[in-house]
């Protein structure tokens, strides 16, 4: 269907699938995957769930890089690693390569790296860390940032710009 044509209109039964799409919409957006599930989860039949999806998706309502990248500056929000947004996206039913795009996309407008996330987030879980040892607090702050999906060369990097000294096993 070329893009300057409506879609064709919509049984009554189809009409209804829609109306309820857009319900759910309303509450918050999704991805597609997301959508479609959850219409099939409320009982409307598969037949009527893919029409919709792709009328939502011509009218612009519903895009997997829109929602990918609106999830994206959430978790760059949160300073969160880029592994950690590209599994919470993959959860969701995005496609790896627009929750990849998405991600980057977010990264460069915002002007940060996974680098500066992970120190960020090294920052704020230190000021929970003032009366813990420096040895433990190296520990609690290497488990966290593994936690958050750091990798361990961005977790070693990180402990030395934010304790301002070499891990342990580095020194020499």
């Amino acid at each position: 269907m070329p893009p300057d044509e409506p879609p064709p209109p919509l049984d009554r039964a189809a009409q209804k699938t829609y109306e309820r799409a857009l319900g759910l919409l309303a509450v918050r957006s999704r991805s597609v995957k997301q959508l479609q599930k959850r219409l099939i989860e409320n009982g409307e039949p598969p037949e009527q769930v893919a029409p919709v999806i792709a009328r939502l998706s011509a009218a612009g309502l519903l895009d997997d890089a829109r929602y990918a990248a609106a999830r994206a500056r959430g978790g760059v929000g949160k300073a969160r690693s880029e592994r950690r947004m590209a599994e919470t996206l993959a959860h969701d039913g995005v496609p790896r390569e627009v929750a990849q795009a998405a991600i980057q996309q977010v990264l460069a407008e915002e002007g940060t790296s996974e680098q500066a996330l992970a120190e960020r987030a090294a920052h704020k879980k230190l000021r929970t860390l003032t009366r813990v040892p420096p040895l433990m607090q190296r520990q609690k702050l290497y488990a966290f940032l593994a936690r958050q999906g750091y990798s361990a060369e961005v977790v070693r990097r990180t402990l030395r710009a934010v304790l301002d000294v070499a891990p342990p096993d580095e020194e020499g």
